[in-house]
This record gives structure tokens, sequence and C-alpha cells, in this order.
């Protein structure tokens, strides 16, 4: 590794310090080595892992408070270095840490030991590559561990001589694959080794033992009829070797229990007693169930006994994960257990032989790992790797089983001014009381996580939308009356939320954090400490892949006139009832090499930087136009205009359409305006002003997505409405769902009874159509209509 430092005034080059990681490859720099004299620097650090670059200046001084804080920084930083450290070198546990690509890059102490080889010898040593472990049928267990699972590979008895000369003897290992993961890519793969190479020596030198003996009792059985003497000599051989087993028994660092075939205790080490509470005398003639109590640590709930699996089965059995031994004294340990028969002449079942041993400590090794793996240091909440896995198996759960869940985007709003004014110190403590402040405001299945900085994320598990309203109002609640008081200093703290349904229709982890961040931001752009629900569209799902755009690029689209108005037809089922027909108007952006980007590209950047308003404005004055170049050509048809939440809170609207329809000469009745109803409800007395406005010109107003939101109907009382346009998750079910249909059928009659017409969205059978007007719904729309296209003389 080299710094190079550049001067500030002749750009000079010079490397200030080169320094090379020690032999795990890890390390840093001597404090002598590493400031340059005073004056401002930018240095530069090359490794094999990439180059950082950072500027400091005054590095032969500087002031007090600056220099407390990166000491503490340093400080905190070193401490966690040397605890991580410390648990890799000290490990009792043979760890070797590899490449996404099976490359090795560290070993520690534990492996030296075991392979009797300096760590050198794990240099350029590719794990993928090993045609040792190939020939054993180890690959399938790596490439699965590396592809992300956590995998336990069967003993083996590996040669290190094989791979590399000079190494140590062979060794009967058991091993482990843990991956570490960086958001959906493996990072690293951790292997660890567990040397069971003096349990495969016991159960060796008791099988030929157990053979040894019968051998020698056949032959002075034979002899008993000829011969006293050589009785005599038979019984004293048997003692012998007899006395040779129980030396081994008692010899051994694993846990030894024989039984005869109905499961009762024969013999015991002094091991096994020392694990299970009991002595041998106490032990001897038990029935093995009642000595040794193994359970599944999870769920406590008792093993199947190991004599009866190995007998059944014939064949070694083990119980190798989630084995916890519970101790007569109350005592538990962690164990691995296996159980093999042992057979007598011809094959005869004589009993079994249990052999198991304590690994509590690599249990609890491997639980601290996959803990700081998943955790933030600071706050001890979940870190963003786990919060992106664990929000990824929500939108498996929505596309799978249709699961409605809801991510919260939570920025505190003075995190920065406390940070500046008393000191990180400060800021580290205020986060930690923001924590638990949080805490007590979610429920005890849904996932609070620090995302980074001051940045927190929720995850509402099988929340509706509404629900998740009211859990993010809470929490911007409580952070709001919440006080931080530091060296007799106080401060006031808010919060703005982001909100996003995840539902079946949601893209992917990524989309879904663009789509709560760019809520937050539109949260804290209305006036911070409050919460913003970001509506979604009924684009296809491949088309919202697209990234949100530039906020430059937004703005030169709006005064380059880059936008595209596409429509698709609103058709009434009953013509003859005098309805005229509506195309909902769909606005579009002509993007790089005259690409189309879908509402997704676009409107989050827009909502986020406060101009929807504009897009709003836009769209508006484009219908209008187009209204009244429908007017001479003998077909009366109507519009139907989307509204964004800004457009609710913009003052200026009905202005604006008043002067278009004036301008444009079209009648107003032609003119309908939808606004989606999680957004109303959020938004309910905005809305209600606007409507009353909108009637009071003659337009039409609509309800989009009515029933998806599962808000209360008491809305409804309050403000002037037209038309309901049915959630799309309803009417696309209604041929397989009953409750689908009944649902439909429902909101159909709640509009009869307001005198409200209905229409039904996302229709894309002809088979749909007849049911959708068997149910009595007055207008259709969907791909079985028409696809959505531009209006003439727009591009396309």
């Amino acid at each position: 590794m080299r710094f190079i430092t550049y001067t500030a005034e002749g750009g000079q080059e010079r490397i200030w310090a080169t320094n090379g990681y020690p032999d795990s490859r890890w390390g840093g720099f001597a404090e002598d080595q590493f400031f340059p004299p005073r004056g401002r620097h930018r240095f530069s650090c090359f490794s094999d892992e990439g180059t950082w670059e950072l500027s400091l200046s005054e590095s032969g001084g500087g002031s007090s408070g600056e220099s407390d804080a990166v000491a503490g920084l340093q400080k905190e930083l070193q401490a966690t270095r040397l605890r991580n450290r410390a648990l890799f070198e000290h490990s009792p546990f043979s760890i070797q840490i590899f490449s996404s690509d099976g490359e090795s890059i560290a070993v520690n102490k534990a492996w030296e030991r075991l392979w009797e080889s300096p760590p050198e010898f794990a240099d350029h040593y590719n794990i993928l590559q090993d045609p040792q472990l190939d020939s054993h049928g180890v690959l399938p267990y790596l490439e699965r561990g590396f592809a992300g699972e956590f995998v336990e590979i069967p003993p083996i008895q590996y040669d290190p001589k094989k791979t590399r000369a000079g190494a140590g003897a062979p060794r009967w290992v058991r091993a482990f694959i843990y991956p570490v993961r960086e958001g959906q890519t493996i990072k690293e793969v951790v292997l660890i080794h567990e040397d069971i190479t003096a349990q495969r020596q016991a159960e060796e030198m008791l099988r030929k033992a157990h053979e040894e003996m019968e051998m020698r009792v056949r032959e002075r059985t034979a002899a008993l009829g000829r011969e006293i003497s050589e009785r005599k000599l038979a019984e004293i051989a048997l003692a012998e070797e007899k006395e040779k087993a129980e030396v081994t028994l008692r010899s051994i660092g694993e846990g030894v229990i024989v039984t005869d075939a109905r499961g009762r205790i024969e013999a015991m080490n002094p091991v096994a007693q020392t694990l299970v509470g009991y002595s041998e005398q106490e032990a001897l003639g038990r029935d093995l169930m009642d000595v040794l109590k193994v359970v599944n640590e999870d769920t406590l709930k008792p093993l199947p006994s190991p004599v009866v699996d190995c007998l059944r089965h014939d064949r070694v059995i083990k119980y190798t994960q989630f084995s916890l031994l519970l101790g007569c004294h109350g005592q538990h340990y962690a164990i691995d257990l296996s159980a093999s028969p042992i057979r007598g002449r011809h094959g005869r079942k004589l009993g079994s032989v249990i052999v198991f041993r304590d690994v509590s400590a690599q249990r609890r090794t491997a639980r601290e790992l996959a803990y700081h793996a998943q955790h933030d240091a600071l706050t001890g909440l979940v870190n963003r790797r786990e919060f992106e896995r664990r929000l990824g198996q929500m939108l498996a759960s929505s596309r799978e089983y249709g699961a409605r869940h809801a991510l919260c985007y939570l920025d505190l709003d003075q995190f920065k001014l406390v940070n500046d004014t008393v000191g990180h110190m400060a800021g580290d403590e205020l986060l930690k009381q923001v924590t638990a402040l949080l805490q007590e405001g979610v429920r005890e299945r849904d996932t609070l996580a620090r995302l980074g900085g001051d940045e927190f994320g929720v995850l509402l598990d099988n929340c509706p939308v509404d629900k998740a309203l009211t859990i993010a109002e809470t929490l911007v609640a409580t952070v709001r009356d919440y006080r931080f008081v530091w060296e007799g200093r106080s401060f006031e703290v808010g919060a703005s939320i982001g909100v996003v349904p995840i539902t079946a229709d949601s893209v992917d982890v990524a989309h879904a954090l663009r789509e709560a961040d760019a809520a937050c931001y539109t949260a804290k752009t209305l006036g911070r400490n409050r919460v913003h629900l970001l509506a979604g569209d009924d684009a296809p799902k491949a088309a919202r892949k697209d990234g949100p755009l530039r906020l430059n690029a937004l703005r030169e689209a709006l005064a380059g006139k880059k936008f595209s108005l596409f429509y698709q037809p609103v058709m009434p089922l009953l013509p003859q009832l005098g309805r005229i027909p509506y195309h909902e108007m769909l606005v579009r952006l002509v993007g790089a090499g005259g690409r189309m980007l879908l509402p997704g590209a676009f409107i989050p950047t827009a909502e986020r930087f406060g101009l929807m308003a504009d897009v709003d404005r836009w769209v508006i004055r484009r219908t209008l136009r187009w209204l009244a170049g429908r007017s001479g050509d003998g077909l009366v048809v109507g519009a139907v205009v989307n509204l964004s939440a800004g457009a609710l809170q913009d003052d200026a609207l009905l202005d604006v359409v008043g002067e278009g329809l004036s301008q444009n000469r079209v009648a107003p009745e032609r003119l309908c305006f939808d606004v989606a109803e999680t957004t109303l409800v959020h938004h309910i007395h905005h809305a209600s002003r606007l409507f009353a406005g909108l009637h009071e010109l003659g337009c039409r107003v609509a309800v989009d997505d009515f029933g998806g939101g599962l808000a209360s109907f008491s809305y409804l009382k309050k403000m002037p409405v037209d038309y309901f346009k049915i959630a799309g998750t309803f009417t696309t079910g209604m041929l397989d769902s009953a409750s689908d249909r009944a649902i439909v059928r429902a909101i159909k009659q709640v509009a009869d009874a307001m005198g409200v017409a209905t229409v039904a969205k996302r229709v894309e059978n002809e088979a749909l159509v007849k049911l959708i007007t068997e149910t009595g719904i007055d207008y259709v729309q969907g791909h079985a209509i028409a696809e959505p296209r531009p209006l003439a003389g727009e591009p396309a």
C-alpha cells in the first residue's frame, strides 16, 4: 500500500509512506509514518483493493476541537479493528477467508496449527480449483456456499502435502461455509474447519477392538472343549482386550457412550460423564434417552433417539446442527453427535456407540460473526445489507402470495445542527436515543434499521397503506415531541418520512428504496416533520425499471417541451344512456434517442423537487388544446387528467383550468380530473376544496384506484365525486376470485346509491369485459378495449 502526497503550492508528488500488510494481510501505519510536514496535502492510497483519496490541511496541528473529534473517531475505529482482529486471530477454530472467486485472502493461527503450515502456504491457493477436494466430491458443496448458502461439508481426510510440499500431516476435518454478502453480492466466504481426527481414530479403535475381541472369543471358544487351560487363556485375553477398550474410552477427548441393542448404557467415558452430569455407576443399565437429553436448540423439542435411528437405518447417524445437550444439573452444551451401530458375527446388531463433543464456543463464534455482519455497530439496529435482504423477502411474498407491506424511509431533520453545534459524540448519542424512541413506535414483527448517517428504514409487515400512514404519523409525532439535551443545551429534532406500498407490482429492492427516498424528500420539501405517501401508477413493472431522471434533465424537458401525451379510451358499456367516451391522458417523456420514458422514471424526481405542479399544468393545457381540436370532427369525447398530490395544494390550479376552458372553448363537462384514493385521503382538506372548485367550473371528478387503499368511506360524504375508478387489483382478479367479484359488486352498489358512475381498469381480455358488463359497471378501460397510443401530432 502506498500513500502519495501533493503539495498545494507546487503540486509536487512525493511518496510519503509505504506500508504492506502483515502476515494476515491486515495492518496500518505507525503514527510517525503517516503524517507529513505542516501544510495542505492531498493523499492517495493505492492497494490491491482499490484507490482512495483524501485531503488534509495543517497536518502539523489544528484546533483542539477538530483534533479531539478526529482522535475520538480514530480511537473508535482502532477499537473496532482490534476487536475484529482478536475475534479472528484468537479463535480456537481454524478460519480461512476466501474472495468470491475462491482465492484465499487470510488465515488465522488455528489454521496454522491445524495444518502445521505457515500462512504463506495459503497464498495463491484457490479452493475451487483444488483437485484433491474434487476427488473427494466436495466441489458441489463449495459451489453452493459460494452461491450464498450456509453449507456444511461432510468429513474428509485432507492431505496438505498434496497441495504444498512441506505442509503438515493429513487430518480428518469437517468444514462449514459462511458466505458474507454485500447487498445481493457475495463479497467473501468464510470457511471454518473442525478437526475430527481424534474422533475418527477413536471410532476406528473401537471398531478394531470389537472385531479383535470377537475374533479372540471365537478362537478361545473353539478350544473350550479340548482343554480347560485354553479357556482360562481366552478369558485372560478377553479381559485384556476389554481393558484396552476401556483405556481408549478414558483417553479420548470426546464423550463416548456404549449401549446395547435396546439402548441401555453399558459404558461411558469421563468426558461423557462430565457433559451429561451422571457418573458411569449412576448411568449403567439406564435408557440412553434418560441420561443423554438432546434437544433442538431453537425449539427445545427432543431429538429422536440416536440408538434407534442408527440401528434402524444400519448406518452412522449425525446430529451436527442445532443440537443442544441438557445436563442433569442445568448446564447446557451445544454439541455435535454421531451414533454408529456395533455389529457382531454375521452382521448381528449388538448395540451402538455414541460419540459427541462440546462445540459451544464454535457456535458462539459463528453467531457473533453473523450478528456483526447484519447489524449497525452504533445503534444495534439491523444494517442496510440485512434491511435490503428482508425487503427482498417482502417483495417475494407480495409477488407469490399477494401480501401487502409498506416501506418507510425516515430522515432526521435537525441532526446536522446537533453534529455541527456540539460535536459527533452528541450526534451519536442522539442517534441512540432516537433509536429507542422509534423502537417503541413499531410493532414487534416489523424491521427497524439504520441505513446510514441519520437515515432509518422501517419495513411494516402485512400492513395496509392506511395503517402504515398511521404508524408513520405516530413516529413523526414522537420525534417531534422529543427534546435532546446535551451538556445543558436542548435541541428540537424532527423527522420526515416517505411511505411506499409494497405490492405484487413493486419492481425490485433498488426501485422500492428509490421511491421511498423520493417520498422522504418530498416530505422535506413540503415543510419537514411530516409523512408523504408516494402513490404508485398502473405502469407495467418492466417499464418502471428505469431509474429516476436527473433534476437538470427534468427541467430541460419542461423548458424544451419534451413531454408527450398518450391516451387510452375509457368506453361506456351502455352507450344508449347517453354517456360519452373518455380518453385517459398518459404523460410520457421523450428521452435520449427518442425512447419514451414512463412516469416511474421522472415522477419521483418531479415530486422530490417540487416540479409536479409544472408537469400537471403542461398536461392540462395540452389536453385542452387536443379537446378543442376534436370539436369539429363530429365526435363528442372527454378527457381524464391525473392529478398529483402536489396539484391538490396548488392554489393557482383552478385559475389555470378556468382560463384553459375559456381560451379553448371546451365544454367543462368534457374534462375530468382523477386523484388516487390514497393521495386523496392523505390530503382530504385540500382535495375537498379543489374538487368543489372544479365542480363549480363544471368539470368532472374521479377517485382513482378506488378500494385499493382500504380507506374509510367516510371521506365520500365530504366531497363531490362523479366516478369511481375501481382498483385494477380487484378487476383483474374477478375471473378467478369470488372475493374480488364480491368487492367489485359492493363498490358498484355504493356508487349507485351515491349516483356515481363506475370505471373498471386494467381489463385485458374479452372474458373479463363480459363479466364486468354483467356486473353492471358503467365504463371499461384496458388493453381489451385499446392500448395507449399517442395523440395526433405527438411523438410515438
